[in-house]
């Protein structure tokens, strides 16, 4: 379900707007004007077709992952095609290399492959968990290596591989104490900010980890002068800068420009049809709340928003 709401933030009108990837606007009328407290009634919602455009080329090679859940089916233009059976319990992720020719993949019992499609074979797999949730591939840079971020529902961590399968960095999931640990409940990508963002099952934080390595210091605790460096600080790159949630994010949602976060928090703690969901939508840039409303459901996988902030009544 797609829904498009209005909400209230400081006397600011805060527009949000949901997008399938298929490039359909779900939109409320333009006389609507429900309160930040108020369901939005779906019956309300039109759908209006806008065009959307794709960024990068298609691959030469595209991969579809089976029924079974255990084999893939390599497909070329102009070539048959090719099946490869592969670990049981695969994720829907298909990660496209920038080179064209490999492709990572997940399986949900923490297993990561790296694909060579011009061979149609498996050249390396990587066990970084038990349970897996699912990745996310960094956006294409001309002065870095693509990174996967896997999010481990057991142990509780999230693992950061290159595009050889190198581990990178791989992060305890605690809150700011250290004290409680919570399974990574998904991790999405911020591509504009160069950044994964990250929500957990049972820890009432959002992370956003950075994987520009020129990105700038991360202050923990207060600091006194940053002028002077007065502080505890500790590398921006593949770090987490955390945002504090009143309760765990069942689910999120990322902006189209990236800045701003739509987090659900459903009252039975689970997201299914026709229940009332609390959203919240969280700014990366000041880490902190900006609107908050009741929805009468949740967007479906894949989804993204379009925030639009206005000052004034």
């Amino acid at each position: 379900m797609l829904t498009r709401v209005l909400g209230h933030c400081h006397g600011q009108a805060l527009r949000l707007v949901c997008v399938a990837l298929y490039g359909v606007v779900l939109a409320l009328p333009a006389d609507a004007n429900p309160s930040a407290e108020s369901p939005v009634s779906i019956e309300s919602i039109f759908p209006l077709a806008i065009p959307r455009c794709v960024s990068g080329t298609v691959p030469r090679r595209s991969v579809l992952i089976k029924p079974d859940g255990a084999s893939v089916e390599i497909v070329e233009a102009g070539a048959p095609s090719q099946l490869l059976t592969l670990r049981e319990g695969l994720l829907p992720e298909v990660h496209y290399l920038p080179d064209g020719r490999h492709v990572l993949l997940a399986t949900r019992s923490g297993w990561v492959l790296r694909l060579d499609l011009a061979l149609a074979r498996l050249v390396t797999e990587l066990r970084v968990g038990t349970v897996s949730n699912g990745s996310v591939l960094s956006a294409v840079r001309a002065d870095a290596s693509s990174l996967l971020a896997v999010a481990n529902a057991e142990p509780h961590t999230l693992v950061v591989l290159d595009e050889q399968l190198k581990l990178i960095k791989l992060l305890r999931a605690a809150d700011r104490m250290g004290r409680t640990t919570s399974p990574v409940a998904k991790v999405g990508i911020a591509k504009s900010r160069g950044s994964f963002i990250v929500s957990f099952s049972n820890m009432p934080e959002l992370w956003e980890i950075s994987y520009n390595p020129k990105s700038p210091e991360i202050a923990l605790g207060l600091v006194h002068d940053f002028q002077y460096h007065e502080g505890s600080f500790v590398p921006g790159y593949l770090n987490p800068q955390r945002s504090t949630l009143p309760s765990p994010a069942t689910d999120f949602l990322l902006s189209e420009s990236g800045n701003e976060v739509m987090t659900a928090h459903a009252e039975s703690g689970l997201l299914h049809p026709g229940a009332g969901v609390r959203i919240q939508v969280v700014h990366l840039d000041v880490r902190r709340k900006i609107a908050e409303f009741m929805a009468p459901g949740w967007p479906v996988p894949g989804a993204t928003f379009a925030a639009d902030v206005r000052c004034g009544p």
